[in-house]
């Protein structure tokens, strides 16, 4: 009987070998495919190929195959490219497809959030929210006419580059601060905080920021500058290493569980915040490493409670860049948000200028349900800017 047992569980065990074997080999396909498609969506072939693998596993991502592009009215929505094209029409037609794929990215992320199948109706459903949300968005300031709060992480630069940007310091340059102060004009409330060189400071200056958080008055936008994880915006340290990120004893940070109950908290002190009207919602922009996982993370604790609209510097499980020598510190604050030209940036000025540069903004609001939704992305190779966590 014994023998019998374990024959049987023998055959039970090649049978489940073998059915493994076909999932590994399914996986391993639909992986491969995945991996070209996150090679098209990162816009270029010699992006590192962590940082694809990195791309390929959103899982939000993982049925975004199964988006046919003959689903999509590509004439409708400005994207068709020319049937015969002609030779200066190159450039015109990478850019259109670039969209493309960033489309069929965001059409496949929202049904993931929403749970539901891809289909030709859900596909062409799912479109027709995504360009409806960008439009309504489009004119919300950024800083004009709101309370600011920007905290920035401690960090100082070498000599070298502190001489070339005109600034000691890494994040929160002088030059962000300034042309933000300068859109907001006078009657909005505007702060900063960074901590100084001791842990005393920086927990004083995470105890302000989320004191902040819960008593700025709406509509507020809040900027947080420096290192990230998928679960925490550093002060101090927050470094990536090997295997996670760089910690100590006392090292300031501010992880997703304490952001969302300062919002929460916020929420009830602040009854606005609950209305459906865009121009009051707060607004989040992230200019850290892993901001697009903090980012769905935060939405995900924050459940049926109000969430801002939210903007990070860079695509789901990708670090953040930063230009050492720009006086704005990252082509993020420089072209895409256009903070060095003098006037006001606005959402669309993110449409407008997200495949200027090497930065790669991804967008998240929360839908007429309270959901997460994307309604921009894009992701572009750096060449020599440096990791924001180097």
């Amino acid at each position: 009987m014994e023998a019998f047992e374990q024959e049987k569980a023998g055959g039970r065990e090649r049978s489940d070998s073998a059915a493994q074997d076909g999932r590994k080999e399914v996986h391993e396909r639909i992986s491969d495919e995945l991996r070209e498609f996150a090679q098209q969506l990162s816009g270029d072939t010699v992006k590192p190929l962590s940082v694809k693998e990195k791309l390929a596993g959103d899982p939000a991502l993982r049925s975004v195959l199964s988006v046919r592009d003959e689903w999509i009215d590509w004439k409708r929505v400005g994207l068709s490219i020319p049937s015969s094209p002609k030779s200066d029409d190159l450039d015109r037609i990478a850019d259109i497809y670039n969209k493309q794929v960033q489309m069929r990215a965001m059409i496949a992320r929202n049904l993931f959030f929403q749970g539901l199948e891809v289909t030709q109706e859900t596909v062409q459903t799912e479109m027709e929210r995504i360009m409806k949300a960008r439009e309504k968005y489009r004119d919300v300031t950024l800083f004009q006419g709101r309370n600011v709060l920007v905290a920035a992480h401690r960090e100082t630069l070498p000599k070298e580059k502190e001489q070339k940007s005109g600034d000691r310091y890494r994040f929160g340059k002088r030059a962000v601060i300034e042309s933000i102060r300068k859109q907001g004009g006078l009657l909005p409330e505007q702060s900063f905080i960074r901590p100084e060189e001791t842990d005393e400071s920086g927990q004083d200056a995470k105890r302000r920021i989320l004191e902040r958080i819960r008593t700025l008055r709406p509509p507020a936008t809040f900027v947080f500058d420096g290192h990230g994880s998928p679960k925490a915006l550093y002060l101090s340290d927050g470094e990536p290493q090997d295997k996670g990120f760089h910690e100590k004893k006392h090292t300031s940070k501010i992880t997703v569980a304490e952001l969302a109950d300062a919002f929460v908290e916020r929420a009830k002190n602040f009854h606005t915040l609950e209305t459906d009207d865009v121009k009051t919602k707060d607004i989040l922009i992230l200019g850290t490493c892993y901001n697009s996982n903090f980012i769905r993370s935060f939405y995900e604790s924050l459940g049926n409670d109000p969430k801002p609209v939210a903007l990070g510097m860079s695509e789901y499980g990708q670090e953040g860049y930063s230009e050492l020598s720009s006086p704005f510190g990252s082509q993020f604050y420089s072209k895409v948000l256009d903070l060095g030209s003098g006037t006001k940036t606005t959402i669309g000025t993110v449409y407008e200028n997200e495949l200027k540069g090497d930065s790669n903004p991804s967008l998240y609001i929360p839908d007429e349900l309270n959901r997460t939704m994307q309604i921009s992305k894009e992701d572009r190779l750096r060449k020599t800017y440096h990791n924001a966590a180097a």
